[in-house]
């Protein structure tokens, strides 16, 4: 599949799905602000991140992890738009990107998620720990791709490698066929011209 199009086919149902969040919500918990164009801002830009992830899937992430830490920073209750949208950056980062990469994003969501947590005022300690399994699980899941892609691309490579072997195998039989050809023809030939100069 094209990597951009895919970008922003997500990037597209994510600012769908958070203005229909949006436009649902019900009344303000307390201890939050009320919903105001920031958030509608915010909540659009973290969908919009996603358009990038064809060209770095650590840069999308990066960029929607610091707009959910802006909405939780400025007392909105974050969008679960956003919220999503650096689950899906953070899969794309460690199931696709370098191993440099997906390491360096665990400890920028780690920073991150830290932040929401302290930045949201009735997190509980379980939602925090049922939010932490979530992610977690979403690793596991692209590192388990991620190893699997890696076995395939290597089976890939063995069977090139055994390929161009075997051509080359059987490029050197020909060659070695067609000098013995040559050779017993060379021999025949000499023979039976020394034959006719004996009899002539």
């Amino acid at each position: 599949l094209d990597p951009l199009a895919i970008s922003i086919l997500l990037a597209l149902i994510f600012t769908s799905a958070g203005l229909v969040e949006l436009l649902t919500r019900e009344s303000v918990p307390a201890g939050y602000r009320e919903d105001g164009r920031l958030l509608i801002v915010l909540t659009f830009a973290s969908a919009l991140s996603l358009s990038i992830l064809w060209w770095s899937p650590l840069a999308s992430l990066c960029i929607s992890l610091v707009l959910l830490c802006t909405q939780t920073v400025a007392g909105y209750e974050f969008t679960q738009a956003a919220v999503w949208a650096v689950i899906v950056a953070s899969f794309a980062t460690v199931a696709f990107d370098a191993w440099k990469r997906a390491l360096a994003a665990g400890f920028i969501v780690t920073g991150g998620i830290a932040i929401v947590f302290l930045t949201t005022p009735d997190l509980t300690w379980q939602g925090a720990i049922s939010t932490w399994a979530s992610l977690s699980m979403v690793w596991v899941v692209a590192v388990v791709i991620r190893l699997y892609r890696g076995s395939v691309e290597r089976a890939e490579r063995r069977a090139a490698l055994y390929a161009a072997d075997r051509e080359a195998r059987a490029r050197e039989a020909v060659v070695e066929e067609r000098n013995r050809l040559a050779r017993e023809l060379h021999d025949s030939v000499g023979h039976a011209l020394n034959v006719v100069v004996l009899h002539a």
